[in-house]
């Protein structure tokens, strides 16, 4: 399952970094971005766990990998925290072509219609700018699911394997 980071001019290897971008309402995502940042720290990965979004302008300097981790609120809507950076984004648009990502979306399934609306909005979003993602956006109903770290963590196994 180890990525391995870039090759140095002496022939070593950096860690792989990754950034997760939170969207939370009641915890759970940040609660599955903080399993995900534990499990790829024991495999190389040096993961960065983002909840504040007051400094948009930077969140996509200097990175190339970057997992969305993104409730939904209301009607398919984002968590507060991270509006922001969807916002900054529609009014500054910035080409992210070097950018490579996953979504993990949670939701509440008896919601149809808006099912894990603020992960998708995010995913659209990205691609829409430039970003390549990578994988299937994961869905997770975070209502009856008991352990959506647990399933969060099978998927993004599978999603490095990929990258």
């Amino acid at each position: 399952m180890r990525l391995m980071g870039k090759k140095t001019r002496d022939g070593k290897t950096d860690m792989a970094e990754l950034l997760i971008l939170v969207g939370t309402e009641s915890g759970n995502a940040e609660m599955v971005a903080e399993k995900l940042r534990d499990d790829l720290g024991l495999v190389g990965y040096q993961v960065e766990i983002k909840t504040d979004f007051s400094d948009v302008e930077r969140v996509f300097v200097d990175r190339e990998l970057v997992l969305v981790c993104c409730a939904t609120r209301g009607s398919g809507d984002l968590p507060d925290n991270i509006l922001p950076l969807k916002m900054h984004l529609d009014a500054v648009p910035q080409y992210l072509g070097h950018i490579r990502y996953g979504v993990i979306a949670l939701g509440d399934q008896s919601y149809d219609e808006t099912f894990c609306g603020g992960g998708k909005l995010l995913d659209e979003t990205l691609a829409d700018l430039g970003a390549t993602r990578i994988g299937e956006r994961l869905e997770i109903d975070a209502c009856s699911e008991q352990a959506p770290d647990e399933v969060a963590l099978a998927w993004c196994r599978d999603w490095v394997t990929q990258l």
